[in-house]
C-alpha cells in the first residue's frame, strides 16, 4: 500500500487501538539472523515494552519499524493495511519516531532549530524562526523541559537532551514512539521524571515501544512486554499476567535464583592497599579520606554529581589538579598520570566503555592486550601468537561472546564489550580494580556474570572500588559502603550483615546521598573526610 494511501486510511482510523502489527519478520546481517520469523503488536495509547538480553535483535527491530532497514522477509502493518518504510522519513511521516539511547542531536544547534531538523519552513529561501519559536513553545512544555529554546544543544545535560528528542517526535505528532533504553545515563531523579513524561505521553493517547534493561522499569510503566531471545520471540504477554521471573527466564533461558553471589565471610584483619588522606578537586571534592583493602568490595555511591567518579580519577592521576596524599601500600604515591597508576597495579574500568574503555575499531584480542605491548613485543615486534593465547584466556576466563579473539569490539554486545575491559585488567594482573558503574547499560544475564567476576576477583585477593547507581549491586555486593555528597563523604557505613534483613537498604542509601538522615548509628563507622 502506498503512504498516500495509508494516509487516507488512518483519517478514517479511531484514536485507540493497534497501530503497528508485524508478523513473520526475518532479518539477518553477514549470514547471522538477528530476527527470525518475529510477531508482535503495538498500540496506541499503551506502553509496550521489548526486552532482551544484548544481541537479542531489539535494536533491529527498532530499526525496522523506524525505516532505516528493511525486513528480508515478513510484513508490516498500519492501520491493518500492509506499508513498508524506504526511509527514516517515510516512517516519519507515518508518524513513527525514535529517541536513540546516543542522542542523536546537533550539538551546535539550537533546541528550537534541531525540533524543525529537516523540517524547516522557509521564507525568501531563509528558516523562519517565529515557525522554529512556535514549535518549541508547543511541544517543550508537553514534556516538562523547561529549557531556553535559543541554547546550544551541546550546553545541555543528557537529561536535557533526551526530552528534546522527545519533544521533537511530538512535533511531528507521533502516534508512536520508540525509547531505546532512554534511563541508561540518568540519575534517579532525571528518570522519575522521564517516567513521568512516559506516563504522560500515554494519557495523550500516544504509543511507546520501551526498549530497556532494566526489569523495574517493565513493571512500574509497562501495559504489555515482549521479551526476544536470540531474534526470536520467547514471551509477549499483559504485564498482569507474568512476573520479573518470568520475563529474566524467558530472556535468558534458566532462572537467576541467586542474581548475586554469597560475600565470603572473613573477619581476618584485611590489609590496606590503598589510603586516600584529604583528597579535594577544586569545585569537585573536598577532604575526601578513605581506605581500600585487599580482597575487599568497597562501594561508593551518591547522586550524580556526588564526586565518586572525581574521585577515582583523582586515584589513578587523571584529574589533573588535586590535593591530598594517596598511598599505596604503606608508602606515598607518586601517581601522577594513569601510566603511573598501571605501573602500580591499580586500574579503572571507566563509566563511558564506548569513549573511554575501549579502541572499538580494534579487534578483542587488540583491546586486551593494549596494556601489555612491551610485554608482548619480541625484538620490537608485537608476538601475535601470546597476544591470542592472552585473548583467549579471559574469553574462556570471563565467557565472552564472540565469534573470534580477532572479532572487532564494535560488533559485540554492550555485556560483552564490558567484559573486554575487565578481561584487559585482568590479563594485566592489577591488584587493585576501580570499576565506574560496571553494569551500566549490560543485560540481565550479563550481569549476573559479572557480579560473580567481581566476588571472585574479591575473593582471590584483589581490592575492589566500586561506583554504581544501581543500589542493589552496591547492598549486595560490598563489604563496605561510603556514602557522598556534594564532593563529601557523609558516611561510611559496615554491609557485613548477619542476615539480608539486617543490612542497610536502599531507601536508607538515598537519604543519606540527599542529606536527609544521619551517617552515625549502629553498623556504621564516623563519616570519613
Amino acid at each position: 500500500m502506498s503512504l498516500r494511501r495509508y494516509f487516507e486510511r488512518r483519517a478514517r482510523s479511531e484514536r485507540e487501538g493497534s497501530l503497528i502489527k508485524i508478523e513473520q519478520i526475518s532479518k539477518q546481517f553477514d549470514g547471522v539472523h538477528a530476527l527470525t520469523s518475529v510477531d508482535a503488536e503495538f498500540n496506541v495509547g499503551e506502553i509496550h515494552a521489548v526486552v532482551g538480553e544484548n544481541g537479542a535483535g531489539k535494536s533491529t527491530l527498532v530499526k525496522i519499524l523506524a525505516g532505516v532497514h528493511g525486513p528480508d522477509a515478513g510484513r508490516i502493518y498500519l492501520n491493518g493495511e500492509e506499508v513498508s518504510f524506504g526511509s527514516p522519513r517515510e516512517a516519519m511521516d507515518a508518524s513513527i519516531a525514535v529517541v536513540y539511547q546516543e542522542p542523536s542531536l546537533v550539538p551546535m544547534l539550537t533546541v528550537e532549530e534541531n525540533l524543525v531538523l529537516g523540517r524547516e519552513t522557509t521564507k525568501l529561501g531563509f528558516v523562519a524562526t517565529d515557525s522554529m519559536q512556535a514549535v518549541a513553545d508547543r511541544v517543550l512544555p508537553m514534556v516538562g523541559a523547561s529549557i531556553d529554546p535559543s541554547t546550544p544543544v551541546e550546553k545541555l545535560s543528557i537529561a536535557q537532551r533526551q526530552l528534546v528528542e522527545i519533544a521533537k517526535a511530538l512535533s511531528i505528532e507521533a502516534r508512536m514512539i520508540l525509547l531505546d533504553e532512554p534511563t541508561s545515563s540518568l540519575s534517579i531523579a532525571e528518570i522519575d521524571r522521564l517516567r513521568a513524561v512516559i506516563l504522560d505521553l500515554k494519557g495523550r493517547g500516544v504509543g511507546v515501544v520501551l526498549i530497556t534493561h532494566n526489569i523495574d522499569e517493565v513493571f512500574s510503566l509497562a501495559d504489555r512486554v515482549t521479551v526476544l531471545k536470540d531474534g526470536q520471540v520467547t514471551l509477549s504477554a499483559e504485564i498482569s499476567e507474568v512476573t520479573p521471573a518470568d520475563v529474566i527466564k524467558a530472556m535468558i533461558g534458566r532462572d537467576l535464583a541467586h542474581m548475586f553471589p554469597p560475600r565470603t565471610v572473613d573477619d581476618r584483619e584485611r590489609r590496606t592497599v590503598v589510603e586516600v588522606r584529604n583528597l579535594s578537586i577544586p569545585g569537585r571534592a573536598s577532604n575526601v579520606s578513605f581506605a581500600l583493602r585487599e580482597s575487599e568490595v568497597l562501594g561508593f555511591v551518591g547522586l550524580i554529581g556526588a564526586g565518586r567518579t572525581d574521585v577515582a580519577k583523582a586515584v589513578i592521576g587523571a584529574t589533573g589538579r588535586r590535593q591530598g596524599v594517596v598511598f599505596v601500600d604503606g608508602e606515598e604515591s607518586r601517581i601522577r598520570e594513569p601510566a603511573d597508576a598501571i605501573a602500580e597495579g591499580i586500574a579503572l574500568v571507566p563509566e563511558d566503555r564506548l569513549a573511554d574503555g575501549l579502541v572499538m575499531d580494534l579487534s578483542v584480542r587488540h583491546n586486551i592486550g593494549l596494556p601489555q605491548l612491551a610485554a608482548l613485543s619480541r625484538f620490537g615486534l608485537l608476538d601475535r601468537a601470546e597476544e591470542s593465547r592472552l585473548a583467549n584466556e579471559q574469553i574462556d576466563s570471563l565467557s565472552i561472546k564472540t565469534p573470534s579473539n580477532s572479532t572487532t569490539v564494535s560488533n559485540l554486545s554492550g555485556g560483552n564489550q564490558q567484559k573486554v575491559v575487565l578481561g584487559r585488567w585482568l590479563a594485566k594482573g592489577c591488584r587493585v580494580l576501580i570499576l565506574d558503574e560496571p553494569t551500566r547499560g549490560v543485560d540481565v544475564g550479563a550481569k549476573s556474570e559479572i557480579y560473580k567476576t567481581i566476588r571472585q576477583l574479591a575473593d582471590n585477593g584483589t581490592a575492589v572500588m566500586l561506583i554504581s547507581s544501581e543500589l542493589p549491586e552496591i547492598l549486595h555486593l560490598s563489604d563496605r559502603i561510603i556514602v557522598m555528597s556534594k564532593g563529601r563523604i557523609v558516611a561510611t557505613l559496615d554491609n557485613h550483615a548477619v542476615s539480608e534483613s539486617d543490612m542497610a537498604g536502599e531507601e536508607d542509601l538515598i537519604k543519606l546521598a540527599l542529606g536527609l538522615q544521619s551517617g552515625s548509628g549502629a553498623g556504621r563507622d564516623a563519616p570519613s573526610g
